[in-house]
């Protein structure tokens, strides 16, 4: 790595710790690392980096994104994000973050989509940012939205992994199948294509297909364990789909955090499994709150 050999240069650059542990962060939740080894070693160069410069915005909001998918601590994670924010509060970036850990933690939709909103006006080309809003309008329930933002990201850059997905998603909530199939025939990840092909053709009623496509995602490997739960929930084989969720947290799957609002869960909600799940992965508050709004 590029990077290690900058540290060899100079180790006491407070940003280039911060980099390496995010590339060790990001690289764990897409599979270039497994979890249990990716994850230390970015919580290793985030104390390196507050070590050399203790007010590095950054590296705080670093440490605040493993508190909340590596350790499901979200205490901890609203700590560091609030100390990112003092650090730099006109920061998209952390604004992000921020946002989403709000909603995570039992903050109203509406008060995290306006932050996310908000962060993006900021800084409107960068696709991370307009992807977490993607992902908030998806996951609660702004379908419409959802599918113009993850438009606008394809349309920025086609090589997004990840948006096509997501938008047959939407597509599928929204009952337009040729569309989802359309957009998840275009992914770039396997991974996704197989997830996406299943849920679609089980929604079209092709059962034979959308087992074949399942059937090669769970060969795929423990990188997908999320989604494989999610095609088994969205089928309505609950045991399986229970028994995925806990390979997901045993190894740390970053997607863990989309469990409570994702409509393809949505048949577990009644199990009374899901709401041990819920308490495992620290998101009792928002699942409380949602209860409670319905």
């Amino acid at each position: 790595m590029l990077l290690e050999r900058a540290l060899e240069i100079d180790n006491q650059y407070a940003p280039a710790w911060v980099l390496f542990g995010e590339i060790y962060r990001s690289g764990s939740a897409i599979g270039a690392w497994e979890p249990h080894e990716g994850f230390p070693l970015a919580r290793s160069a985030a104390m390196e980096a507050l070590r050399l410069d203790e007010d590095s915005a950054y590296a705080h909001a670093l440490l605040s994104r493993i508190a909340e998918t590596y350790d499901f601590d979200l205490e901890t994670a609203r700590k560091e994000i609030d100390l990112a924010l003092t650090l730099a509060p006109g920061d998209s970036n952390i604004r992000a973050i921020a946002s989403r850990i709000a909603l995570r933690s039992g903050a109203s939709t509406e008060d995290s989509a306006k932050l996310f909103k908000e962060a993006t006006a900021g800084d409107p080309l960068n696709l991370v940012l307009r992807t977490s809003l993607g992902f908030s309008f998806l996951y609660n329930g702004h379908i419409e939205e959802a599918v113009s933002t993850f438009r606008e990201i394809i349309a920025l850059n086609p090589n997004v992994a990840g948006a096509r997905f997501r938008l047959g998603l939407a597509l599928i909530v929204k009952g337009e199948y040729d569309a989802a199939l359309e957009a998840i025939n275009a992914e770039t990840r396997d991974g996704f294509q197989s997830a996406g092909r299943a849920l679609v053709y089980h929604a079209l009623g092709n059962s034979e297909r959308a087992r074949t496509e399942l059937d090669e995602l769970i060969a795929l490997g423990n990188v997908w364990t999320y989604e494989i739960a999610m095609v088994h929930a969205y089928r309505g084989d609950l045991d399986e789909a229970f028994a995925w969720l806990e390979r997901a947290i045993e190894r740390r799957d970053t997607a863990l955090g989309f469990l409570v609002e994702d409509p393809f869960m949505a048949n577990l909600h009644d199990d009374s499994r899901f709401e041990l799940m819920v308490d495992r992965i620290g998101r009792t508050a928002y699942w409380q709150r949602r209860n409670s709004e319905q």
